[in-house]
């Protein structure tokens, strides 16, 4: 095991020291000397220190710093590897370095194993009261694999000296227990169970740090802040050696952090606090004229069956006692049985601007007589709060801001606005309201003191948007479609803007606007814009309100336009747009004669010029109409064009013996011969379609008999086919 345990830590130190202890917020150094570390560090009130020494590797020990989960903000740092292992953050594992520290007998009398990679600091004190201690954290990466196993990393704090009989060098006594306990602390003795995952050993005590890992410290787990003390005699020489090491081997590291100046012994101690009696909660280390006084709190170490005087050495400063703040005596009181009293510094507001005035106060401290503290007592003269607010407004059924500033005073100032119940956040300096009728807004701000309040107020008019409403009359219709809007918007309107949907617009109350119809939006979206009195506007679009249908475009053609009573029959054909089944004809004649037919027929009985009607109706009801002139007259003779020549060769141009007209004496009948008298084609009707196909170029002889009414006609030519 103690070679995986080797192989495993090397690995993991490489991964932790490289790129996460620069970014860890606990913060390392050994560039301090082990005198400094005592005597700039570790050591407070009431102790004098000599004779520093420090035995072990010097990458073992140091300082530190940070904002971490310890719960020690700085402090001196003791490992039994390398102290730049500690930062964060946890990578779950384990992690160490052994380093060229040597054992210590009264380690493994603790541990009762083999001692590794021991840093020890021993000093000598002089305690000024009959109690020494200070607080400390302990941590190891041994957790949690190896709790409860022969790797149980230990430290002690072995004091010794008059009136100390304990069974450690020098007769020294560890007083790194457990409270209220005489067990050490150590990893078997606070864990959240053994390596074969056994029952807790006072693990409310343990802090683990690797579920989740944590961010600011390398150790898998570590103990909450424990507190190290012992009876002393006052004024006494005695000896202290805290020291902390690997057991069985030294492989995975192990670390106690000692806070800053938490190594007292105090005989009498003045604590200064600051009270605001309108804001117990404000921390400003200050007192201000007026407002907050300056409350100093003497301790003693214990408490004694009779009066004790508390002797105040001298009183001085730029604040005058009696005229800056209420007088105060040279002497405070300790009661019989009490250990502390008070005294209160309360400044006298005066209004002259007169700057920081202090107070400062000497306090003999030390039984020995080798102590004294000096407490300054800063007083600020006090400037009442200047605030300004919003003007009054108005808003129209909508959100609103409101604003508050604020001088003088000490800040940062707290704001509280009334009614709270329309306003987004009530305690901000520029809350959105929101009303729903007209409000009296009343906002308070004090200061961080809260010994200056001031009020304003903020009146926000309410007006209600327009109920818009209109109505067209009609909604939908045919081209150059005229529609009235009746307007009946509320309540007093000072402004009307109307969107026709077509291009057009109108500021009147209740226009009348004409609409064509557009094939590519016959349906118009209509927008109404109002403004109140108060300025208050709201529109109401409707869409595809109006809707314009298209008139139809009649037309038709009359075949033939002219005619004779031989054949008075006319046809008319329908070419109106769109085509519908709404049709009404009149032909004009004296009989008013009519049709519904899409494309009719008619029989015109008299001579003359007709005016033809066609009236049409789209299916939305849509009308329009037109009218052409027919002729009919008795009679109609038609001249027959028979040609003497073609020139069938496939060019489109005179390839047939086309006869003109002759489609108007449909009882015919055409023979064709050649020189010799034969017959080569004949065809009845004819259809003007011979070509001379199969006959060579030549004259021929053509024969065309035709009846009109019941007489017959003759024509006899010849026609020539040239190819």
């Amino acid at each position: 095991m103690n070679k995986l345990k080797s192989i495993i830590g090397i690995i993991l130190l490489i991964f932790n020291i490289l790129p996460f202890s620069v970014k860890a917020q606990l913060l390392v150094s050994n560039t301090l000397t082990p005198q400094q570390w005592v005597q700039n560090v570790l050591v407070g009130q009431g102790v004098q220190v000599s004779n520093v020494t420090y035995t072990g590797d010097p990458i073992a020990a140091g300082t530190f710093t940070g904002n971490t989960n310890i719960g020690l903000g700085s402090g001196v740092i003791l490992t039994s590897g390398d102290i730049n292992v500690a930062p964060g953050p946890n990578n779950s594992g384990s992690a160490g370095l052994s380093n060229t520290g040597g054992g210590d007998p009264d380690l493994a009398a603790i541990a009762n194993g083999t001692i590794y990679n021991a840093a020890i600091l021993e000093f000598d004190f002089i305690p000024e009261s009959d109690t020494v201690k200070f607080r400390y954290v302990f941590g190891s990466d041994e957790y949690h694999e190896f709790s409860g196993s022969n790797y149980n990393d230990v430290f002690g704090f072995f004091i010794s000296g008059p009136g100390i009989n304990g069974p450690f060098t020098n007769n020294a006594k560890n007083i790194a227990l457990l409270p209220m306990s005489a067990t050490p602390v150590s990893i078997n003795n606070v864990n959240n169970g053994t390596m074969n995952t056994g029952p807790c050993m006072n693990c409310q005590f343990l802090i683990d740090n690797s579920t989740p890992p944590g961010a600011t410290i390398q150790y898998d787990a570590f103990t909450v802040v424990l507190v190290a003390q012992s009876g002393v005699i006052p004024c006494n020489t005695y000896h202290i050696k805290l020291a902390v090491s690997d057991v069985g081997d030294g492989v995975y590291d192990s670390g106690v952090f000692l806070e800053a100046n938490s190594f007292t012994s105090t005989s009498l101690s003045v604590n200064l606090n600051y009270v605001s009696p309108a804001n117990p909660s404000l921390v400003t280390p200050m007192a201000i004229e007026g407002c907050r006084k300056a409350v100093l709190t003497f301790t003693m170490p214990f408490a004694r069956p009779d009066s004790i005087w508390v002797k105040i050495d001298s009183i001085f400063g730029s604040a005058i006692n009696g005229v800056d703040y209420n007088l105060i005596i040279d002497s405070v009181l300790v009661l019989p049985y009490h250990i502390s009293t008070t005294l209160t510094i309360d400044p006298i507001y005066d209004g002259i601007t007169e700057g920081t005035e202090e107070v400062k106060l000497k306090i003999k401290t030390s039984v020995c007589g080798q102590g004294d503290t000096t407490l300054t007592i800063p007083i600020k003269d006090y400037v009442n709060i200047t605030m300004a607010a919003s003007n009054d407004t108005s808003v129209c059924e909508g959100q609103v801001p409101l604003w508050t500033t604020a001088t003088g005073g000490f800040p940062p100032y707290s704001v509280q606005w009334t009614p709270i119940a329309t306003l987004n956040n009530p305690n901000i300096s520029s809350p959105i309201a929101s009303p729903s009728q007209t409000t009296m807004y009343h906002v308070e701000i004090k200061d961080s003191t809260r010994c200056s309040v001031q009020h304003d107020s903020v009146l926000v008019v309410y007006n209600k948007y327009p109920m818009i409403s209109f109505k067209p009359e009609p909604y939908t219709g045919c081209d150059t479609l005229v529609v009235n809007f009746t307007n009946n918007t509320t309540p007093d309107i000072q402004h009307y803007w109307w969107d026709f949907g077509d291009g057009h617009n109108d500021s009147t109350k209740s226009p009348t606007h004409v609409y064509h119809y557009n094939p590519s939006a016959f349906a118009y979206t209509v927008q109404l814009n109002a403004t109140t009195a108060a300025g208050c506007s709201k529109q109401d679009t409707i869409p595809k309100l109006i809707q314009v249908y298209p008139n139809p475009q009649p037309e038709f053609t009359p075949v033939p336009d002219s005619t004779s009573l031989d054949e008075p029959t006319i046809a008319f054909t329908n070419t109106s747009i769109p085509i519908t089944d709404q049709y009404l004809w009149n032909f004009g004649d004296s009989l008013k004669s009519t049709s519904t037919d899409l494309n009719p027929s008619f029989i015109y009985t008299r001579d003359g010029y007709y005016t033809v009607w066609l009236y049409a109706t789209t299916d939305r009801g849509c009308k329009d109409s037109i009218s052409h002139k027919v002729l009919v007259v008795q009679e109609i003779v038609y001249d027959l064009k028979i040609p003497n020549v073609i020139t069938p060769n496939g060019d489109g141009k005179n390839d047939k013996f086309k006869i003109e007209n002759l489609e108007n004496y449909m009882v015919n009948v055409l023979s064709v011969y050649d020189r010799w008298g034969k017959k080569v084609f004949e065809q009845s009707p004819y259809l003007s379609e011979w070509d001379g196909a199969g006959l060579a170029e030549g004259t021929y002889y053509v024969v065309l008999r035709y009846k009109k009414k019941k007489e017959e006609f003759k024509y006899d030519g010849v026609v020539n086919i040239v190819r």
